[in-house]
């Protein structure tokens, strides 16, 4: 009965959890259809092109379980998330821009950790997000910390890592997204 497993891995991934969190912050900041299509498109689409493109081909799965095959989804992952962190630093989105520079760094950590252990990028999809949503608008959103708890069971029943990659996931997302607020929102001139 692994069918719940996998279906919650998909349904709870960091891909559409981000486009959830983008539409409560555009929702939030006052953003139309297209400023939000944009973000989604550089927060979810853009990064997950590449891998539905390999598993078209048969390169890889949807969860990319395999940990060397990783760090080509992260690099072109992170060029992405720079780019758009640079975009709406210039353009003064400053929730936009905080957003993605969150997912910038966690994704370089996250890519510098793969090269040794297969850290778990689901728990990290709920927990750096969730973080970030808590730390720019409010303890409110604290209550999405639980959506850890399907995610947890979900990656544990499907053997895709172990506690210590599911916990090491959360965390370092977790902390990497405070320091990054904390950082950006503590020095901007």
């Amino acid at each position: 009965m692994r069918d719940w497993a996998y279906v919650t891995s998909l349904l709870l991934s960091p891909h559409l959890y981000g486009v959830v969190v983008l539409a409560i912050i555009c929702a939030w900041q006052g953003y139309g259809l297209l400023e939000f299509l944009e973000a989604a498109s550089l927060l979810s689409l853009a990064p997950l092109a590449p891998i539905l493109y390999d598993r078209w081909r048969g390169r890889t799965d949807i969860f990319i379980s395999e940990r060397r095959k990783r760090t080509k989804y992260f690099a072109a992952t992170a060029l992405v998330y720079a780019a758009a962190t640079a975009l709406y630093y210039l353009r003064g989105e400053e929730l936009l821009y905080l957003l993605f520079a969150t997912y910038l760094v966690e994704t370089l950590l996250h890519m510098a950790v793969n090269t040794r252990w297969k850290i778990s990028i689901h728990s990290a999809g709920i927990a750096g997000p969730t973080t970030f949503l808590v730390a720019t608008l409010g303890a409110v959103f604290a209550v999405l910390y639980l959506l850890l708890i399907p995610v947890y069971a979900a990656r544990k029943k499907l053997r895709a890592h172990t506690d210590a990659q599911l916990v090491a996931g959360a965390l370092l997302s977790a902390l990497s997204t405070v320091v990054v607020v904390w950082l950006l929102t503590s020095y901007t001139v």
